[in-house]
Formats: C-alpha cells, structure tokens, sequence
C-alpha cells in the first residue's frame, strides 16, 4: 500500500514537540577588570616648533595595556601638529603597568592615555 504525504495523520508526519520543553539560561553579569596600575609614566615633552609656534592641547591615544605590562596597539584619537602627537605616542611606550585581572588571571585591556601639552604660564599659547 503506497500512501501520499497527504494522506499521512499529521502526528506520524512531524516529531511531536509537544513535550519539549526549553529551560532558561540564567543572564551571566560579565566581568569587568579592574584598571591597570600604573607603575612609571613619562610626561611628554614639547617639541622646539610646537613651543615656538605657542601651541596647547590635548593629544588623546587609544592604547591596549597588555598582559606584559607594556602598551600595545596605540591608535590616535585626537592629534596635535609640529611633532606633539609623535611625542605623545613615545611617551605611551614608555608607561609600564600592572595589568588588569579577572580571577587572578591578567587581561588585555584597551583604554584611553590623554597626553595635555601646555605652555609655562609666561608664554602665550595658541590653542587647537
């Protein structure tokens, strides 16, 4: 006897999900490391062309502070001319951390460094 998919009952042609029944995971809060410590920060320092040309301003870099202490993968958020934003990035090289941890173990982190370039309060400075 040949029966179509027509002429089937419904319950042999599908699994029957009737008693199926899906539990809820419960929502996990994650984790947020706690900031690097820093350990030595160098200032950054004003180029001859940045303090003749009186310039001021914050140089902002996008940083990793990875596991070894070091800062890696360093992207420019708001620069400044006349060489301030180079120096702003080698003074970030130079910052040595502890890093940041989750359960003991260390972390990768990205984070913002913020380098502020202003003038000795005798100078006239023109800022960005």
């Amino acid at each position: 006897m040949y029966v179509t998919p027509y002429e089937m009952p419904k319950d042999l042609s599908r699994k029957r999900q009737d008693n199926l029944v899906c539990a809820k995971p419960e929502p996990v809060e994650p984790k947020t490391p706690p900031c690097p410590t820093i350990l030595y920060r160098e200032k950054a320092k004003y180029t001859e062309i940045a303090r003749i040309n009186r310039l001021e301003g914050t140089v902002s870099l996008s940083v990793v502070f990875n596991t070894s202490g070091q800062i890696t993968d360093i992207r420019v958020i708001r620069g400044l001319p006349d060489g301030l934003t180079r120096r702003a990035i080698h003074a970030a090289q130079q910052v040595r951390f502890e890093p940041a941890t989750i359960d003991g173990m260390p972390v990768n982190l990205r984070g913002v460094m913020e380098f502020n370039f202003n003038l000795p309060p005798g100078e006239i400075a023109r800022e960005l």
